[in-house]
């Protein structure tokens, strides 16, 4: 049987993109390495155990300042984690464009680096962008 798609949102794939996260009640950060954005959450591998509908607050370290979002955890499916920002609008948006502004940056800056060591990797997504909220 066919998967049905649940998302609403596009998803922009990463690579080496790289976060940090801890429970709401703890102050133990885990980092985890970002599969995929959307504007309404993320999907990263876990390296230590995490439940469905764990609250959870994720830190993004941004050139500009790191940006904290309260989350939850929408999915488990083995290594993989589905996560749902929960936080204000407002905070969402500043991600959002923190991201496309950083993100793009960094893209750019690694196609640069594997053109110089003469890779030829297809970077077709590096014009994705989150669109505003």
């Amino acid at each position: 049987m066919k998967r049905m798609e649940r998302r609403k949102q596009n998803r922009i794939k990463t690579e080496k993109f790289n976060i940090e996260y801890r429970f709401v009640a703890d102050d133990f950060m885990t980092p985890v390495s970002v599969i995929n954005v959307s504007e309404t959450g993320i999907c990263f591998l876990r390296q230590a155990p995490i439940n469905k509908n764990d609250q959870i607050e994720l830190m993004f370290p941004f050139k500009g300042g790191k940006i904290y979002l309260r989350a939850q955890v929408a999915r488990v499916d083995g290594r993989e984690v589905g996560i749902m920002f929960t936080d204000t609008t407002e905070k969402i948006e500043k991600f959002c464009l923190s991201f496309n502004k950083e993100y793009r940056l960094v893209r750019s800056e690694n196609t640069l680096q594997n053109n110089d060591e003469g890779s030829s990797q297809n970077n077709s997504d590096i014009d994705d962008f989150l669109s505003d909220v």
